[in-house]
């Protein structure tokens, strides 16, 4: 017998019988091509190992190294939110990684390090304050103090102080999205008026009340004051405070 009656298949060498030349030895060659394929088969179906890999030879048992080095794991941190996406990078997340806080949501637990919720947060707090007098004519609104709002949903508040020199008869102080207007909110929150008893060196000091402030877009807010007064002179300080609500 020689290789002219038969060829053999490149990688387990089965035989392949040359058409009417190999008289006398199919059937030798089909039972060795059966033994060879139930060796293999065998083979197979018992591995307990791989017998090749990671350019280790022998039996080799798979380990963590082997996998990251077939399916190297992210080199890079994990987004935070955003527009949901399956992803196309073709790597996957280590165990030990850690997402970046998100800073677009509210934290669930009030803060207990005394900080400041940063701006465009819920919390955020904006104040302004006139701790110098400012001279008032009678019965003209004048502006104390502003802050500028972002867009967003605000309970704002106010306090005002007035010193009537000799005698007044009404203290006016107001929230306003107008400049120098006694105003408040058609509601009528956010204003807040007594009347003067007549006395030498009277001190006025009146809250505003809270006025609900939501805009689209940045608003200034003015705290206002006026007095009401026949003669003397009348100065006024004041602070304004507002908190994002939502």
């Amino acid at each position: 017998m020689s290789g002219t009656d038969y060829t053999t298949t490149p990688n387990l060498g089965l035989f392949k019988p040359v058409y009417d030349a190999d008289d006398g030895q199919w059937g030798t060659h089909l039972n060795s091509n059966a033994d060879t394929l139930d060796s293999a088969i065998h083979t197979l179906q018992t591995a307990t190992a791989v017998t090749s890999f990671n350019s280790r030879a022998g039996a080799v048992t798979l380990n963590s190294t082997d996998v990251t080095t077939v399916l190297p794991p992210s080199s890079t941190a994990p987004t935070m939110n955003g527009t949901a996406a399956v992803g196309a990078s073709g790597k996957w997340a280590d165990g030990a990684h850690v997402h970046p806080s998100d800073t677009t949501r509210a934290p669930l637990a009030g803060v207990t390090n005394g900080s400041n919720a940063a701006a465009g947060q819920v919390g955020e707090f904006v104040t302004a304050a006139r701790t110098t007098n400012l001279a008032l004519t009678t019965g003209v609104a004048a502006n104390l103090t502003t802050i500028s709002l972002t867009a967003g949903d605000w309970d704002v508040n106010g306090n005002v102080n007035l010193l009537f020199s000799v005698t007044g008869s009404v203290a006016v102080g107001s929230l306003s999205l107008t400049s120098g207007a006694d105003q408040g909110a058609a509601d009528g929150s956010g204003y807040g008026q007594i009347n003067v008893t007549p006395a030498s060196l009277t001190y006025v000091s009146l809250a505003t009340g809270s006025m609900r402030v939501s805009i689209a877009a940045t608003t200034t807010v003015y705290l206002t004051a006026s007095g009401f007064f026949a003669s003397g002179t009348c100065n006024a300080q004041g602070v304004i405070r507002a908190r994002r609500v939502r």
